[in-house]
């Protein structure tokens, strides 16, 4: 199952939960190619010391998994250990 472990801190105000929201969806969308495509990625840290980095520090690539593989790590895995949640997942 796909996750992050990056959020916003309780002690964030409305700016800097915007800024980390928009950051854990560079990222999320980062994996998500990686995951499902063959490209050359730029990567790294996207965080040093608080501070965005913009230039990548290394490449990766994508590993093009099968469809039916991502769809166990972005759905079948969520069925499994969050029972009921099928019923609000629209296509």
């Amino acid at each position: 199952m796909y996750g992050t472990d990056m959020g916003a801190s309780a002690g964030f105000n409305d700016h800097q939960r915007r800024e980390q929201k928009e950051r854990i969806k560079e990222r999320n969308g980062q994996f998500a190619r990686y995951y499902a495509t063959d490209d050359e990625i730029p990567f790294g840290d996207l965080l040093s010391s608080d501070k965005p980095v913009r230039e990548p520090e290394y490449y990766v690539t994508g590993l093009a998994l099968p469809k039916e593989i991502l769809k166990k790590i972005y759905y079948d895995n969520v069925l499994k250990w969050f029972p009921g949640v099928e019923q609000d997942y629209r296509d």
